[in-house]
């Protein structure tokens, strides 16, 4: 597999309305290193977003936000729909989109 179709594995940020996204995890996740510290295991989970399954990682923020909604078991995360947000965050000096995961409240949405 080549590095674009590597890419297209993943959600990108330009992938995401500038008012968010919906998505459903589809798995409990797994920890996996980071490309930038190999000391830091950060979680990845299958999610569907616009008709595709996609890997995404979450942030210490995303993870204690649906740990505060839906509990601690990653496995219970299984189904839920979540919000997609785009937000700027400063990267090694380097301003940068990044995606942060927000469990959704309210009406189930149609994906």
């Amino acid at each position: 597999m080549d590095k674009k179709e590597l890419m297209n594995l993943w959600v990108s940020p330009t992938e995401i309305n500038s008012n968010g996204d919906f998505a459903v995890i589809l798995d409990e996740g797994e920890r996996k290193e980071s490309k930038w510290n190999k000391e830091v295991k950060r979680p990845v989970f299958l999610i569907e977003h616009n008709k595709e399954q996609k890997y995404i990682t979450m942030n210490r923020n995303s993870v204690k936000e649906l740990v505060k909604e839906y509990g601690s078991d990653s496995k219970l995360w299984i189904g839920k729909v979540v919000l997609l947000l785009p937000i700027n965050i400063s990267i090694g000096g380097e301003i940068k989109t990044s995606v942060i995961v927000k469990p959704h409240r309210g009406p189930t949405p149609t994906i």
